[in-house]
């Protein structure tokens, strides 16, 4: 898997949306989506990562027009 709640998200770290969910679709094994990565969460306000990597998806305004989860869908 690409994400988790341990430290940023990959959407963080590069300015490409596209290959987050690129890269889940076409590594090996099974695609594991961590929750919030369909709805491009950065898990990050520019410096703090907690708790802002949990962010409950139903408080979150659930998106189903993000690129993400388009995509992933």
């Amino acid at each position: 898997f690409i994400d988790n709640h341990d430290g940023p998200r990959f959407i963080a770290l590069q300015s490409d949306r596209a290959l987050s969910p690129t890269y889940i679709n076409a590594s090996r094994g099974i695609p594991i989506v961590y929750s919030g990565t369909e709805q491009a969460f950065t898990g990050s306000d520019g410096q703090v990562y907690y708790p802002y990597n949990c962010v409950p998806l139903w408080i979150s305004g659930y998106s189903t027009s993000t690129p993400e989860h388009r995509f992933i869908k």
